[in-house]
């Protein structure tokens, strides 16, 4: 997932992760990927078309991924900063408190969606009073060590910023 935008990242990350809490191997996707990388197929689109192939087959997993796309298309760049550093760590160490770490942030922008949206979808297993989101750092102080404001590490400015579509 190296040459994934940020957006795609953490859309691919979080997907990855959804697909776990349903019992299902992320393997499916991350293989299938790999392999269409590995004949030359640009990672995004590798990834949108290995999601692609597993909702043929698992066609209820399609509204849960494309909500997990919008979450993270719409939200802004720190966020997303933010979600791709917890799914990261979380990944790499298996310890939830950095998948916690994001969880108020999350509660309160899929709450927000159910609402702007009218998809109760958004809200599904959320608790009844959305915890407030932390504080985001003001303009100019970065999210995180080594990182613009816009959550860019230096030099990256410059990359991508299309999501991923899981869903097709």
């Amino acid at each position: 997932m190296s040459r994934l935008s940020k957006r795609e990242r953490a859309t691919a990350a979080a997907a990855l992760l959804e697909l776990r809490t349903h019992g299902i191997d992320p393997s499916e996707v991350t293989d299938t990927a790999a392999q269409l990388i590995g004949m030359g197929t640009p990672d995004g689109k590798a990834y949108q078309r290995a999601f692609g192939k597993l909702l043929e087959a698992r066609p209820s997993l399609r509204a849960p991924l494309q909500r997990i796309e919008t979450l993270i298309e719409l939200s802004d760049i720190p966020t997303v900063a933010r979600y791709n550093q917890a799914l990261t760590n979380y990944v790499a160490t298996g310890d939830e408190g950095h998948l916690r770490s994001i969880a108020a942030t999350v509660v309160a922008d899929m709450a927000q969606l159910a609402q702007e949206t009218g998809d109760a979808g958004f809200a599904e297993g959320l608790p009844d009073a959305a915890p407030e989101p932390e504080a985001a750092p003001p303009v100019g102080e970065p999210a995180r060590a080594g990182w613009n404001p816009r959550g860019f590490r230096p030099g990256e400015a410059g990359e991508a910023q299309a999501p991923a579509q899981p869903g097709g």
